[in-house]
Protein backbone atom coordinates (compact mmCIF):
# COMPACT_ATOMS: atom_id res chain seq x y z
CA UNK A 1 0.00 0.00 0.00
CA UNK A 2 1.36 3.43 -0.76
CA UNK A 3 0.41 6.62 1.16
CA UNK A 4 2.04 10.44 1.17
CA UNK A 5 4.00 9.99 3.66
CA UNK A 6 4.78 13.32 5.64
CA UNK A 7 7.65 13.11 8.17
CA UNK A 8 7.36 16.53 9.15
CA UNK A 9 3.92 15.00 11.09
CA UNK A 10 5.01 11.42 11.32
CA UNK A 11 8.39 11.54 13.62
CA UNK A 12 6.69 13.81 16.50
CA UNK A 13 3.73 11.70 16.14
CA UNK A 14 5.55 8.93 17.00
CA UNK A 15 7.39 10.55 19.59
CA UNK A 16 4.23 11.46 21.53
CA UNK A 17 2.95 8.13 21.01
CA UNK A 18 6.18 6.45 22.46
CA UNK A 19 6.71 8.58 24.91
CA UNK A 20 10.24 9.33 26.10
CA UNK A 21 11.63 8.51 29.36
CA UNK A 22 11.57 11.94 31.53
CA UNK A 23 14.51 13.64 31.47
CA UNK A 24 15.35 12.92 27.72
CA UNK A 25 15.51 15.17 24.58
CA UNK A 26 13.95 14.40 20.96
CA UNK A 27 15.71 17.02 18.11
CA UNK A 28 14.05 16.28 15.10
CA UNK A 29 15.51 17.27 11.73
CA UNK A 30 12.87 16.77 8.80
CA UNK A 31 11.70 17.73 5.41
CA UNK A 32 8.35 19.31 5.08
CA UNK A 33 8.59 17.69 1.81
CA UNK A 34 6.35 14.18 1.30
CA UNK A 35 7.27 10.86 -0.58
CA UNK A 36 5.27 7.85 -1.49
CA UNK A 37 5.74 4.67 0.85
CA UNK A 38 4.03 3.05 3.19
CA UNK A 39 3.24 4.88 6.13
CA UNK A 40 2.86 2.50 8.53
CA UNK A 41 5.76 0.54 7.78
CA UNK A 42 8.13 3.67 8.02
CA UNK A 43 6.16 4.27 11.43
CA UNK A 44 7.15 0.68 12.36
CA UNK A 45 11.03 1.48 11.40
CA UNK A 46 11.39 5.25 13.26
CA UNK A 47 9.52 4.08 16.27
CA UNK A 48 11.48 0.79 16.98
CA UNK A 49 14.71 2.79 16.46
CA UNK A 50 13.44 5.54 18.81
CA UNK A 51 12.16 3.00 21.38
CA UNK A 52 15.24 1.20 21.64
CA UNK A 53 17.74 4.10 21.58
CA UNK A 54 15.51 5.14 25.22
CA UNK A 55 15.37 2.01 26.54
CA UNK A 56 19.25 0.79 26.07
CA UNK A 57 20.32 4.08 27.37
CA UNK A 58 22.78 3.96 30.44
CA UNK A 59 22.02 7.11 31.97
CA UNK A 60 18.65 9.28 33.48
CA UNK A 61 18.91 11.88 30.55
CA UNK A 62 19.86 11.24 26.89
CA UNK A 63 19.16 12.84 23.29
CA UNK A 64 17.46 11.34 20.55
CA UNK A 65 17.86 13.01 16.92
CA UNK A 66 15.71 12.18 13.99
CA UNK A 67 17.57 13.93 10.82
CA UNK A 68 16.02 12.73 7.30
CA UNK A 69 16.75 14.45 4.29
CA UNK A 70 16.36 13.73 0.17
CA UNK A 71 18.95 12.01 -2.01
CA UNK A 72 17.92 11.53 -5.46
CA UNK A 73 14.53 8.59 -5.05
CA UNK A 74 15.96 7.77 -1.83
CA UNK A 75 14.64 9.17 1.43
CA UNK A 76 18.06 8.97 4.34
CA UNK A 77 16.89 8.97 7.69
CA UNK A 78 18.84 8.62 10.69
CA UNK A 79 17.75 7.93 14.37
CA UNK A 80 21.35 9.19 16.93
CA UNK A 81 21.23 8.63 20.40
CA UNK A 82 24.33 9.57 23.06
CA UNK A 83 24.06 6.26 24.74
CA UNK A 84 26.81 3.90 25.56
CA UNK A 85 27.21 3.15 22.12
CA UNK A 86 27.67 -0.63 20.71
CA UNK A 87 31.17 -2.81 21.32
CA UNK A 88 32.33 -3.84 17.59
CA UNK A 89 32.21 -7.37 19.03
CA UNK A 90 28.86 -7.12 19.29
CA UNK A 91 27.27 -5.15 16.41
CA UNK A 92 26.96 -8.11 14.10
CA UNK A 93 25.03 -9.68 16.49
CA UNK A 94 22.23 -6.73 16.99
CA UNK A 95 20.36 -7.96 13.39
CA UNK A 96 20.24 -11.34 14.46
CA UNK A 97 16.66 -13.07 15.94
CA UNK A 98 16.34 -13.00 19.42
CA UNK A 99 19.67 -11.16 20.24
CA UNK A 100 19.83 -8.75 22.93
CA UNK A 101 23.00 -7.29 24.35
CA UNK A 102 21.98 -7.40 27.63
CA UNK A 103 20.29 -10.86 28.43
CA UNK A 104 18.76 -9.38 31.74
CA UNK A 105 17.54 -6.24 29.18
CA UNK A 106 13.88 -6.13 28.68
CA UNK A 107 12.62 -7.14 25.08
CA UNK A 108 12.62 -10.39 22.95
CA UNK A 109 15.82 -9.47 20.71
CA UNK A 110 12.98 -9.26 17.53
CA UNK A 111 13.23 -5.71 16.52
CA UNK A 112 16.35 -4.75 14.79
CA UNK A 113 16.12 -8.22 13.05
CA UNK A 114 12.36 -7.52 11.95
CA UNK A 115 13.34 -3.78 11.20
CA UNK A 116 16.16 -4.66 8.86
CA UNK A 117 13.85 -7.66 7.05
CA UNK A 118 10.88 -4.83 6.22
CA UNK A 119 13.47 -2.33 5.09
CA UNK A 120 15.05 -4.91 2.75
CA UNK A 121 11.70 -6.21 1.49
CA UNK A 122 10.40 -2.90 0.10
CA UNK A 123 13.93 -1.82 -1.74
CA UNK A 124 16.04 0.10 1.18
CA UNK A 125 18.79 -0.48 3.45
CA UNK A 126 19.57 -0.36 7.19
CA UNK A 127 23.30 0.16 8.41
CA UNK A 128 24.55 1.22 12.37
CA UNK A 129 27.50 3.19 12.97
CA UNK A 130 29.22 3.35 16.55
CA UNK A 131 32.75 3.04 17.22
CA UNK A 132 34.23 1.35 20.07
CA UNK A 133 35.18 3.80 23.23
CA UNK A 134 32.83 6.67 22.16
CA UNK A 135 29.50 7.43 23.29
CA UNK A 136 26.78 6.96 20.51
CA UNK A 137 24.96 4.93 18.04
CA UNK A 138 23.23 6.59 14.36
CA UNK A 139 21.10 4.12 13.14
CA UNK A 140 20.84 5.13 8.78
CA UNK A 141 18.03 4.22 6.77
CA UNK A 142 17.99 4.72 3.16
CA UNK A 143 13.85 5.02 1.74
CA UNK A 144 12.79 4.37 -1.74
CA UNK A 145 10.99 7.33 -2.15
CA UNK A 146 8.44 5.62 -4.89
CA UNK A 147 6.97 2.32 -4.74
CA UNK A 148 9.02 -0.39 -6.32
CA UNK A 149 7.19 -1.67 -9.42
CA UNK A 150 7.49 -5.28 -8.69
CA UNK A 151 5.51 -4.45 -4.92
CA UNK A 152 2.96 -2.93 -6.94
CA UNK A 153 1.26 -6.28 -8.46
Amino acid sequence: MTDTVSLSKLVPWIVELEGLPEGFTMEIDVPEETFVGSETAIAMVIRNLISNAAKHHDKEDGTITVRAWFEHNTCVIEVADDGPGIPEVAQDRVWRLFQRLNPKGEGSGLGLSLVRRLVEGIGGTISMHSVDGERGTTFRVEWPRFARADHDD
